[in-house]
């Protein structure tokens, strides 16, 4: 055999020893091809529409409140919304955006009494022209002095026009300081359909809509101060007289009343908070009519619509446990399915309809019951999450598959 030649045929040789010597190695040792997912839709039982009744009249809107997210009330889910869309007068509904907007100032801790606010002749000669006018006012006699909180009590509970004057001339200055505060609060806090120009919320041209109404009991429902006063209507204020608690309607029917007023241009306002569910599962709504023409409307609508919300509160699943969201196949044929490892629910005010979001790391063999990733649904409160597993194992193809597919090991093998 001639030199060149011989030369040739030794080198290729050596490649070829060379090759199988890798090749061996990276098919029957090496990392196998991953699995393919393919994700499906199992139709879990997604949550429905809400369908909450409220009236034709007025305006009128109820929305969930979000307890861990005392600084995003206005985000709050709206569950329904009815009547007039626009922003009409809100009256007493005012004198929610005064407490919070002195309480945001003028922070104060549940219980405790915060600073002394002296009754000034001012404040004195309000509740009389108040009180001639007929207007909604709590006695106060000149030289008194009374607690902060005391004071928020008499706006809050008793609807007092001549402490929310008070009120907003101590904490700002003026009533006019007031509302420049106050419209500033309702921008910042995602309410700008709503707008105040005095304290007490008599003039008409204090207006806001019915979504914005609900929000500001979001907002009063997250704020400790004022829940604690809510809680403790009944004690005794300044001098031991009594604040009377003219927010207070429907109490036997699971209702907290935040603001009841009346105005001849705003017609018959209420906004009210109500629970549902029991201990780590309360869940807490804001609602709001507005523009109400009597409480012969005023009345049903709110109990109807705390009916419905107690059918559309019940749980359901979301995702159920042992539903398919993933076909899993590889490259030598097993076959599994990811599963849903546990049921997830929510209240059927949630609409589920958002498409499941299955995310599968990659491998190759695992046993079942091996968790390999998660399937996640949107709702209106939030994710709902859960774990995949695999039903069936997906196992080795031994020896003879390794070595029959070499493209698709030397593939794994390079992206190992």
């Amino acid at each position: 055999m001639p030199g060149p030649l011989r030369a040739v045929l030794i080198a290729l040789g050596a490649l070829a020893i060379i090759a199988l010597g890798l090749y061996g190695p990276a098919t029957l040792l090496g990392p196998l091809p991953t699995v393919s997912v393919q994700a499906v839709d199992p139709g879990a039982q997604a949550a429905g529409s809400v369908s909450v009744e409220l009236p034709d009249a007025g305006a009128s809107a109820v929305v969930v409140v979000d307890p861990d997210s005392p600084e995003t009330a206005a985000e709050s889910v709206t569950l329904a919304e009815a009547g007039l869309e626009e922003a009409v007068p809100f009256a007493g509904v005012a004198k929610l955006v005064l407490a919070l907007t002195v309480l945001d100032a003028q922070p104060l801790a549940a219980g405790e009494p915060g600073p002394d606010v002296p009754i000034t002749p001012a404040d004195y000669e309000a509740y009389l022209d108040y009180r001639d006018a007929g207007a909604r006012t709590v006695p106060t006699s000149p030289g008194d002095t009374w607690t902060m909180r005391d004071m928020l009590r008499a706006v809050l509970l008793g609807s007092s026009n001549n402490h929310a004057d008070g009120l907003a001339r101590w904490a700002f200055g003026s009533v006019d300081g007031y509302t420049i505060a106050g419209n500033a609060w309702l921008a910042e806090h995602g309410l700008a359909d709503s707008v105040v120009i005095d304290a007490t919320g008599l003039s008409d041209e204090n207006i806001g809509t019915a979504a914005d109404a609900a929000r500001l009991g979001a907002y009063v429902a997250v704020e400790p101060a004022l829940v604690d006063i809510l809680a403790t209507a009944d004690e005794r204020t300044f001098g031991e007289r009594t604040v009377p608690d003219v927010s207070a309607h429907l109490e036997s029917d699971g209702v907290r009343g935040l603001s009841r007023s009346f105005t001849n241009q705003a017609g018959l306002c209420f906004v009210f908070l109500t629970t549902f569910g029991q201990g780590d599962d309360v869940r807490v709504l804001s609602g709001a009519f507005l523009r109400m023409p009597d409480y012969d409307t005023l009345d049903p609508a709110v109990t109807t619509a705390i009916e419905e919300l107690r059918v559309v509160d019940e749980e359901v699943t979301v995702i159920a446990e042992g539903d398919t969201y993933a076909i899993l196949t590889a490259p030598w044929g097993d076959r599994a399915e990811g599963v849903a490892a546990s049921d997830r629910t929510q209240p059927a005010w949630n609409d589920a309809s958002g498409e499941p979001e299955v995310v599968v790391e990659p491998f190759s063999t695992g046993s079942p019951g091996d968790q390999v990733g998660s399937v996640t649904v949107p709702t209106a409160d939030g994710d709902v999450t859960t774990a995949l597993e695999l039903d069936a194992a997906i196992t080795d193809p031994g020896p003879i598959w390794r070595l029959t597919h070499p493209s698709l090991m030397l593939d794994a093998f390079f992206a190992g």
